[in-house]
């Protein structure tokens, strides 16, 4: 079957996100020379309202905290970092058939890295 207006018809769905800010900060301290920690957070304001809030992109208000640490070896070092989003919730509009399924979104992470790196050809 065809959709209403031809089997060409564009459909649009408009998702009407809003600009939004992030706010960050984050410091690092040397204990030792070959020793650095650093810490941070993070403050993301979801640019989706809850009329077109979705499964597809299920997004809230972000809160992240972060730490990590470094360790320094002559012309190489090591490098470790953790990141956790908060847990958070979000429920859709209540306003009918806006957006057309209804839910209680949420989110939560917790995403490590480690890394090496050096300096090569002096």
């Amino acid at each position: 079957p065809d959709r209403p207006g031809g089997p060409n018809s564009e459909t649009v769905a408009p998702q009407n996100y809003k600009n939004t800010v992030t706010y960050r900060v984050g410091a690092e301290y040397r204990v030792i020379r070959s020793v650095a920690v650093r810490a941070g957070f993070v403050y993301d304001p979801t640019p989706i309202p809850t009329t077109t809030l979705t499964a597809r992109l299920p997004d809230i208000d972000r809160k992240n905290v972060s730490i990590g640490g470094s360790y320094f070896f002559g012309d190489y070092a090591a490098h470790l970092g953790l990141l956790w989003v908060t847990p958070g919730f979000r429920n859709t509009s209540s306003v009918q058939y806006t957006p057309v399924f209804k839910g209680n979104y949420g989110v939560h992470a917790l995403v490590t890295s480690l890394m090496l790196s050096g300096t090569f050809g002096k």
